[in-house]
């Protein structure tokens, strides 16, 4: 049989592989392809590579066995002989690793990525591209390394329970309706019968559900959703959509199934993992590079975060805010930091960064430099094709890819120092910060030596205003260029910008509103973007930001402040009435990093519940009980909510920041101990 159409799955079945395509006609074929998967084996002692590969080469189940030279970690440059064979079945495969590990012969290697995994990579078959499939062989049909490659036609299908005009938030709440979403258009909202009725008649290939849902249709109608789609991805756990995981899976080789439950970090780790293979570098599990021993004064100059100052709070007026693209990758792959080429002892040509202790060897290309240079150029290449306009591909699905990218660039520092990384070190993450906080010292310099001021730095954002007077944020972008040697865009001019205060009276570093120029809102760490902030908080402080968004000069803003105090009392005199409907005041908590004994909100919630979930809701009743959405609360806790309602009010009422007073140093204080590099 010969089928055209795109890789939706695939699974490892006795012999070779099961790939699920969708043909040109949305049809569902499920192909039996035979490939061999290899296994690797490092050694051990002074055993003979050579009679050890015969040996293995012997086993009944395996159909080939070879020695080759792997470079060994941590720093690649010592050759190591590996026996690496070939075998048909996966379940054979753990089999023949399972006889190793209980003769004690060798070490098993190269286990990650997943077996699965990397076949799919040395058989170049790209989940999600289109291909060719016939007498087991497969041909792409397209550039599948384009960045605007045509998306496959995957039917995607999201369903949420409502309970009423709200998701419910347990598997013991009875939800009365359903909507139903069919490649992101709503064609069902109404009683969950009918929905029930419309979905035995839909077909699709993705499902998207939260695990709540999933589990209730599951355990009241089961098997009708696996009937649906063959595919279901927890709606929670997506950190981008659709268009972004099938970017992610054509980077990774990993399928669009497999990414519901990985991690950001994963897909990078697979990333940098097939290109160790391209290398022969071996991956060897908890291989990691020691850090070596260091003083107190070293810990405390270089054992720092990335540049983040505590802002003056206030208001201030015509402000450019300037972002480096991508700063942290193009650090790595500028100064060509991995963990191999961070303090290597072979190295024979190095440079010494600036503010760092450490080394960085150029005698070669390092492995995550190189990947980080591959995915920046890759983002930047999608963001020139939107703003060229010669895209085949939508806007919209465009940059969907690209924000599917930046995510995986912004956990790529964090994984950098993660203590269990194959390809980073502490070492390296302690350089990538040195030379941040030397470039955003250089940028604020370069600022100040044209007349401007810096009101903040956060990470690889900078804030700069003209003391209130007009500021040309091409100018400024340009300035911060050409002093830096780093790629900087103007990422919004803002009417005004207000910082809020803390209880210290200090600026927080993470939390500012503005309003830009364009007339719409840009908010950053307040209540009403905060998952776990009640609905009625959110909706009392979005009417009264609104007010303040069509403010555009200090006395417009003044009599905007006035205006806003009524909205407080407005929502002050409605949580006094007792009469708010519970739905208005859940709370939503993520659980999953709360330790077990916690009295955090979310784990007491939990305790009172008969199973296990990643996500709670509930209402804050009288005396501070935290009672379950589904238990049906009657009474919540007015002084609970007129506290959070005033909070959100103060974070808001924002006045003058003395436009002619410049920060300086004593207040505009540099903290940069954002993140350890104890992860």
């Amino acid at each position: 049989m010969e089928i055209e159409g795109w890789i939706l799955d695939v699974e490892p079945r006795d012999k070779g592989l099961s790939i699920l395509v969708v043909d040109i006609d949305l049809n569902l074929h499920t192909i039996n392809y035979n490939v061999l998967f290899q296994g690797y084996i490092m050694p051990i002692g002074d055993i003979d590579p050579e009679l050890l590969a015969r040996d293995i080469a012997g086993l009944d189940e395996v159909i080939d066995a070879w020695v080759e030279e792997w470079f060994k970690p941590p720093y690649y440059r010592s050759r190591v002989p590996i026996i690496v064979f070939s075998i048909d079945s996966m379940r054979l495969l753990y089999k023949v690793y399972s006889i190793v590990r209980r003769t004690g012969y060798g070490y098993i290697v190269n286990d990650y990525p997943h077996p699965l995994i990397e076949t799919l990579w040395r058989y170049g078959l790209k989940p999600s591209t289109k291909v060719w499939i016939g007498d087991n062989r497969v041909r792409v049909l397209e550039d599948s390394n384009s960045i605007d490659y045509t998306p496959p036609p995957f039917i995607t299908l999201k369903i949420k329970l409502l309970r009423g005009d709200r998701k419910i938030y347990s598997i013991n709440e009875e939800p009365d309706g359903i909507e139903i979403i069919v490649n992101d258009e709503i064609v069902h909202r109404d009683s969950l019968g009918k929905g029930i009725e419309l979905l035995e008649e839909l077909g699709g290939h993705i499902g998207l559900a939260s695990i709540v849902e999933k589990k209730y249709m599951d355990m009241v109608y089961p098997g009708l959703l696996n009937s649906v789609a063959p595919i279901w991805i927890n709606v929670d756990s997506m950190f981008t959509g659709i268009h972004g995981l099938i970017e992610w899976s054509r980077l990774s080789y990993i399928p669009v199934r497999l990414l519901s439950d990985t991690s950001i970090g994963n897909v990078l780790t697979t990333i940098e993992a097939l290109r160790a293979r391209k290398r022969k570098y071996l991956v060897i599990r908890g291989h990691g590079r020691i850090e070596p021993w260091r003083s107190i004064r070293d810990f405390i100059q270089y054992d720092r975060g990335g540049t983040v100052y505590t802002p003056k709070p206030g208001l201030y007026w015509r402000v450019c805010q300037i972002d480096f693209c991508s700063l942290y990758p193009s650090i790595i792959a500028k100064y060509n930091i991995s963990g191999e080429t961070v303090d290597d002892p072979y190295c024979r040509d190095y440079i010494e960064p600036p503010g760092s202790s450490h080394k960085i060897c150029i005698d070669r290309r390092g492995l995550v430099a190189d990947v980080m240079e591959w995915l920046v150029s890759r983002k930047e290449a999608i963001r020139d094709l939107i703003n060229s306009g010669r895209n085949t591909c939508s806007s919209e699905i465009l940059n969907e890819r690209m924000e599917a990218i930046k995510w995986i660039l912004v956990a790529s520092f964090g994984y950098l120092g993660y203590r269990n990384s194959l390809f980073g070190s502490i070492m390296a993450h302690e350089t990538v910060t040195s030379i941040d906080r030397y470039i955003m010292a250089i940028a604020r310099r370069a600022v100040e030596e044209h007349g401007y001021r810096v009101i903040h730095v956060l990470v690889d954002s900078v804030f700069i205003d003209n003391y209130g007077m007009p500021i040309d944020c091409n100018t400024v972008n340009r300035v911060i260029k050409e002093a830096t040697g780093f790629k900087p865009r103007i990422e919004a001019e803002y009417t005004w910008l207000a910082i809020p205060s803390s209880s210290h009276g200090f600026g927080y570093s993470n939390r500012y509103f503005g309003k830009l120029v364009n007339g719409s809102l840009k908010i950053k760490g307040l209540y009403c973007v905060r998952e776990d902030t009640p609905p009625l908080i959110r909706d009392a402080q979005l009417e009264a930001l609104e007010i303040l968004s069509k403010a555009d000069n200090p006395d417009k803003y003044r009599e905007a402040l006035k205006k806003i105090m009524e909205i407080k009392e407005k929502y002050l005199e409605i949580i006094k009435s007792g009469k708010v409907p519970m739905e208005k005041l859940v709370i939503i908590r993520n659980i999953v990093n709360d330790k077990p004994r916690s009295r955090h909100p979310g784990i007491k919630t939990l305790e009172q519940l008969n199973y296990q979930t990643p996500k709670v809701a509930y209402i804050v009743a009288p005396k501070k009980k935290y009672v379950p959405i589904e238990n049906n609360p009657v009474k919540y806790s007015k002084k609970y909510y007129i506290k959070l309602l005033e909070k959100a009010f103060e974070e808001i009422m924002i006045r003058s920041a003395q436009p002619g007073h410049s920060p300086g140093i004593g207040s505009l204080r540099s903290t940069e101990v954002l993140s350890s590099s104890r992860v």
